[in-house]
């Protein structure tokens, strides 16, 4: 069936995202989408995705298809496949030198998950910008998301961990020009959530597990994106990291063996309903491994200065053993101890926001009632989940502050000393 004429020329144009979006917020007024468009060139620049198709690898999983499949499933390597599996065409026009028609030949599916990742997290991500620009055409992803994968792509170093944000776009009314393609089951009301979520991540434990000084942790990001439909229940996620092992969780939220409401979608409500599940997945893999971290932090600390604090109460002393690298290794961990505040304190934040934003959804004018009455309970059992994870994430930020307290009172002892001696 062929898609409504502003779609179509959406689409034809998807090269040109995100100034080629049919629904335009606020913040996206043409000089805001050229801006945009000048950073993905430059990213592209900075090699943020692969160049040949060979490279390409994008998983996408769709629930409760059109079609009555309960799951389907491909990891997507060309540009072609990717356009048949979003059931789109484009024919010759009928008029001679007439534009092409872009046809579909399915609705969306209830549930879609596509994952964006790279080798690693300095890699390019394993798509190329053309069928990127053609995803996010498709499903009319907010511009503000490219802030968020801006920070992956090939690097020396990790780049930009102090980027941290929760946007939100939300169209509940029915609107001029706006999302609505009811061709692909799609009624224009909705919402889109933006964010970031950062993780840590034991890399390697050099010289075995006992040699704990020399372990390497790594800061990791994910950026979300998510679309729910409130009308049709439709429900989009885009996940993108710098490896798979989000999809292995996404995965076991929509398996055999997952709990059967959370891939449940029979009707709008219920679609709701294993939405929140799904950023509970996400927000649960931002809180693991910290605890362990900040305890590695704190030994490291302490095997790195117990000798100073010997010294300190030995009547004796043995100040002769500082030299100056002493005070430039503690300011190395001072700054690490830093970095995991930063992350901590970005991670709360962004669950906070997520938690305002469903607790005051509800109240929302046009937040349709059928939600409201099925999804009460489930809302606050959600925020409830969210606070939990709050208060785990400021029980670490408040050991690793401590710490960074502690790094400083030592690393002024050793200059001290260093003056003295």
């Amino acid at each position: 069936m062929p898609l409504p004429d502003r779609y179509q020329e959406s689409y034809l144009n998807y090269k040109a995202y995100p100034e080629n979006i049919v629904y335009r917020a606020s913040h996206a007024y043409p000089a805001a989408l050229r801006s945009y468009q000048l950073d993905l060139n430059s990213l592209e620049a900075t090699k943020l995705f692969v160049d040949d198709e060979t490279d390409v690898e994008v998983p996408i999983r769709d629930l409760q298809t059109a079609s009555g499949l309960e799951l389907e499933k491909s990891n997507i390597h060309d540009h072609r496949k990717l356009t048949n599996w979003l059931g789109l065409s484009v024919n010759p026009s009928p008029r001679s030198q007439g534009v092409p028609v872009v046809s579909s030949t399915k609705k969306d599916p209830r549930c879609r998950f596509i994952y964006l990742y790279a080798q690693n997290s300095r890699a390019p991500l394993k798509v190329t910008r053309n069928m990127m620009t053609e995803i996010f055409t498709f499903h009319q992803v907010s511009p503000v998301y490219l802030d968020f994968i801006s920070v992956f792509g090939a690097q020396s170093k990790a780049r930009d961990l102090r980027f941290s944000g929760f946007r939100e776009q939300t169209t509940l009314s029915d609107i001029p020009r706006g999302p609505a393609i009811s061709e692909l089951g799609r009624s224009g009301r909705q919402y889109q959530l933006c964010y970031n979520l950062k993780g840590v991540l034991l890399k390697s434990e050099v010289g075995g597990k006992d040699n704990f000084m020399q372990k390497e942790w790594s800061i990791r990001q994910a950026a979300i994106h998510h679309q729910f439909d409130v009308k049709e229940g439709t429900t989009l996620w885009i996940v993108t990291k710098g490896s798979l092992d989000l999809m292995d969780r996404i995965k076991d939220l929509t398996g055999k063996d997952a709990r059967p409401e959370d891939k449940a979608f029979s009707t709008v409500a219920e679609c709701f309903r294993s939405s929140l599940a799904a950023h509970l997945i996400l927000c649960h893999w931002s809180i693991e491994n910290w605890r362990q971290h900040v305890l590695w932090l704190e030994r490291v600390l302490e095997e790195a200065t117990t000798l100073l604090v010997i010294d300190q109460q030995s009547a004796s002393g043995g100040y002769e053993n500082y030299e100056p690298t002493h005070v430039q290794e503690l300011q190395q961990w001072d700054d690490k101890i830093n970095e995991a505040i930063m992350a901590l304190e970005s991670n709360t934040e962004v669950i906070c926001l997520l938690s305002k934003y469903y607790n005051g959804l509800q109240s929302r004018k046009n937040f349709p009632s059928d939600i409201k009455d099925s999804c009460d309970a489930d809302i606050i059992a959600f925020i409830d989940q969210l606070e939990d994870v709050m208060h785990a994430f400021r029980a670490q930020i408040a050991r690793a502050t401590r710490l960074v307290k502690i790094t400083g009172d030592r690393k002024e002892l050793v200059r001290g000393t260093l003056l003295l001696h």
